[in-house]
């Protein structure tokens, strides 16, 4: 807000057409704020400052893409505002659109990037996302990440813990509106095991010979030989044979 006898500046939140707000004022004699409140209807805006009881109404329009509105206002004479009158101009802050993981499923233990993003470039000294895990047990984040002022993303490291189950942790963030995404985060891999059941050491044979190998935690395993220490075949469980 910017009139004869000073200027102010302030924020103002939106539920459904009704706003609310505060203000902090300059060049005034009564208060060094005021609240803010007022409705939209369509792109028409009027919002009220009561500065000890005196009231100033701000009127203007939204711009088409709802990013920014700007108005004149008029005061009476006499009181706090002293028959102050000027233009008044806003920006809508951005919000948090959304927060992603790459990757979402990792083994306990591991880590994974998580970018927010924003409606939005962030404005002044950019925007603080406040951050929060469901499950700190499972998974952890750092209190906050910063959108620097012009840019509409930021990433973050989320650490993770080893776990005994399948674990889903909710990683959410809050900037003017709430988001999260989903982490998966899985118990350690065991390697398998192997024991061979067969002749020991080194032999002669002329014909084939054959064992019978027992596999635990078995996914995919791949089991290979050699003859005289070359490599001679190999074959996934769970049908391998030479």
């Amino acid at each position: 807000v910017s009139g004869v006898t000073g200027s102010a500046s302030g924020s103002l939140s939106q539920t459904a057409t009704s706003i609310s707000g505060q203000i902090a004022l300059a060049g005034t004699p009564c208060a060094t704020s005021a609240a803010l409140t007022g409705t939209v209807s369509g792109t028409n805006l009027s919002v009220s400052i009561n500065e000890n009881g005196q009231v100033v109404t701000l009127s203007g329009t939204v711009a088409g893409d709802g990013n920014s509105a700007s108005g004149t206002y008029s005061a009476p004479a006499g009181g706090c505002t002293n028959g102050d009158s000027g233009t008044w101009s806003g920006n809508r802050l951005p919000q948090l659109s959304s927060i992603t993981l790459n990757p979402a499923s990792v083994i306990g233990g591991s880590g994974s990037t998580a970018t927010v993003t924003l409606s939005g470039a962030a404005v002044g000294g950019g925007a603080i996302v406040t951050l929060s895990s469901n499950n700190t047990l499972a998974a952890t984040v750092p209190a906050s990440v910063t959108v620097p002022a012009g840019a509409t993303t930021a990433t973050f490291t989320v650490s993770t813990h080893v776990v005994s189950t399948i674990t889903a942790v909710t990683i959410s963030g809050t900037y003017n509106g709430s988001q999260g995404a989903s982490l998966v985060v899985n118990p350690p891999v065991l390697a398998p095991t192997i024991s061979v059941f067969g002749a020991a050491g080194s032999i002669n044979v002329l014909g084939t010979v054959q064992f019978t190998a027992t596999i635990q935690n078995l996914s995919n395993t791949l089991v290979s030989w050699q003859v005289d220490g070359v490599a001679n075949g190999n074959s996934t469980y769970p049908e391998f044979r030479n």
